[in-house]
């Protein structure tokens, strides 16, 4: 036996009966942790020997005792080497209800538990194959229960065994009704809600996801985006605050080359590099998903990166005077008012400019677009991508043209 378990026979004296016998006890020691039991068997104390932990020939009762103590100590080193096999805790209360057929009951889980161990899992994984953007995300959704369990369940946690259908339904109505999320944001903490469950099937937390049937998808939207004179408008602009004209800057500098606010700042000198085509391009993995990204340098782009001098910066410094998403986003409602546009806009609105006004207005296909912006599908570009109406105008143009040339009325009239 190792790491200090061991199991020890002894006759409590102290605890004599009126026949003057006196229990035996059991006392198991695990890893400095001790618990102690009776035996159920007593005996005269002079027929006990305390040195070897067993009754003395010519007691009528030796045989029985002594054969239960030395099963006892077969069994016990058995279970221990379950335990071990299991790679289970082994504790002095472990040991001792195995030892005498209790029935241990394993303490359930908890859903924030559960949440605590996924986002554990996703932290350390940050800046390999995790953007921290996700990690921000999944403590949000965390906040978010933490405020809903309380709320709707007067407790602090819930098991998951208890999860059922309905947590999830009422966690949607808290947040449209308590939170006032729109519906977008509901989906998007549900879905984090059903990953971390089927995380912890993965890891046999539990058997089976409780919110399979569970299905909201996703109302698309109205994607911000700036127009081509919108945007004209925006880069002849000048600003006499200097802050203005570099989130000015920096905005269109996303406009023409699709960059997620988090890219844009991370870019260094490394990231600039000499494409297929002999001129210069962006090459450079996305944080958020670690997927290649390759944009050839438009000239608007170049302007503005000789405007800062990127090529006098140090190899793995940015290359950009990106200040916070926070900040930005702030100064971006002030220059849109300046500028006298009456839209909303943050720094993924340059993002979405790109993929739209710039790309595929200008009939770059969707296959183009989807690789420059990093995307792992069509599907996400398509959501990104929504055409203009002036570009659905000219296609309409130009198809009126096609027509006009009579072809379709000599099909209509008969006539081959």
């Amino acid at each position: 036996m190792s790491n200090k378990v061991e199991i020890l026979f002894f006759a409590r004296l102290k605890n004599k009966n009126k026949k003057n016998l006196a229990p035996i006890y059991a006392r198991i020691i695990a890893n400095s942790q001790r618990v102690e039991f009776s035996t159920g068997l007593s005996i005269d104390p002079k027929h006990w020997n305390g040195n070897t932990a067993k009754v003395v020939a010519g007691n009528a009762n030796a045989q029985l005792i002594n054969t239960y103590i030395s099963t006892k100590k077969i069994e016990f080193k058995r279970i221990y080497n379950d335990l071990l096999l299991e790679q289970k805790e082994i504790t002095a209360e472990i040991m001792k209800n195995r030892l005498l057929g209790i029935q241990e009951i394993e303490a359930s889980r908890t859903f924030l538990e559960l949440m605590d161990f996924h986002i554990s899992i996703f932290k350390s994984k940050i800046g390999t194959d995790t953007a921290i953007s996700t990690y921000r995300k999944y403590m949000v959704t965390k906040k978010r229960l933490e405020e809903f369990i309380p709320y709707q369940y007067k407790k602090k946690d819930i098991n998951l065994s208890d999860l059922k259908l309905e947590f999830i339904a009422s966690f949607d109505l808290y947040l449209k009704a308590v939170c006032k999320n729109n519906h977008n944001t509901v989906v998007k903490h549900c879905k984090n809600v059903k990953a971390i469950i089927n995380h912890g099937i993965q890891y046999e937390w539990l058997e089976t996801n409780p919110f399979t049937k569970y299905k909201t998808p996703y109302k698309e939207g109205d994607k911000g985006i700036l127009t081509k004179e919108e945007l004209a408008t925006l880069m002849a602009k000048e600003f006499k605050i200097p802050r203005l004209a570099v989130v000015r800057d920096l905005f269109v500098f996303q406009c023409y080359t699709g960059l997620a606010y988090t890219d844009m700042k991370e870019l260094t000198q490394a990231d600039i590099q000499i494409g297929i085509d002999g001129n210069r391009w962006i090459i450079k993995r996305r944080t958020k998903t670690n997927q290649r990204s390759p944009i050839p340098l438009l000239p608007q782009a170049i302007d503005i990166l000789e405007k800062y001098n990127w090529q006098g910066k140090q190899d793995n410094a940015p290359i950009l005077p990106v200040m916070t998403n926070q900040k930005m986003n702030a100064y971006l409602v002030e220059i849109v008012e300046l500028c006298g546009i009456s839209k909303k806009i943050t720094t993924h609105v340059g993002r979405r400019t790109f993929a739209t006004t710039i790309t595929l207005s200008n009939g770059v296909p969707i296959e183009s677009v989807s690789a420059m912006l990093g995307h792992t599908n069509l599907k996400t570009t398509q959501i990104y991508a929504k055409v203009v109406d002036t570009k659905i105008s000219q296609d309409m143009q130009q198809l009126k043209e096609k027509l006009s040339g009579g072809n379709l009325k000599k099909v209509v009239n008969g006539d081959s």
